[in-house]
């Protein structure tokens, strides 16, 4: 993760070692190691941040692609809205368009992936870095056919 701290002026990161969360290594048939991280602020992911950091056998970092944001400004990361009150915002307001039902035992082994508390996250708005906000990201299941995420500020 030196190539992070050599990297961090010109990524605006103040603290990479902290602000970067290693999701998974792979190695591939070419000897190369591919670094999967999740860019992360106080404890909280960073949504749509994530980059691969790719290295040679040697261990020489070669590239690094993906998305990530200047360190964030949020002070206060206490939120006004609980998770449970941005999940409903959202049932409410899916409700208002598309059908909504309990799936089965039967469904629920069909979805995508299975519905989820709501996440406090960091999100972008219109990914620009200077649109910040706190935020609950709601995943909603409402049958089969759909899957929605919201963001419901915080």
């Amino acid at each position: 993760f030196e190539y992070l701290l050599e990297a961090k002026d010109l990524m605006k990161i103040s603290d990479p070692l902290a602000e970067f969360s290693l999701d998974k290594t792979e190695n591939d048939a070419l000897g190369q190691t591919h670094y999967r991280m999740q860019q992360i602020y106080r404890g909280l992911p960073v949504f749509g941040a994530q980059v691969i950091v790719h290295a040679d056998e040697l261990g020489m970092v070669r590239r690094l692609n993906g998305r990530y944001y200047p360190t964030p400004g949020i002070n206060d990361l206490t939120p006004a809205v609980s998770g449970n009150a941005a999940r409903s915002l959202a049932l409410e307001d899916l409700s208002g368009f598309t059908r909504v039902k309990e799936l089965s035992a039967m469904e629920k082994q069909y979805a995508v992936a299975p519905e989820n508390e709501a996440e406090l996250c960091v999100y972008h708005k219109n990914n620009d870095p200077e649109q910040e906000v706190l935020c609950w990201k709601v995943n909603l299941i409402p049958n089969l056919l759909e899957n929605w995420d919201y963001f419901i500020d915080a």
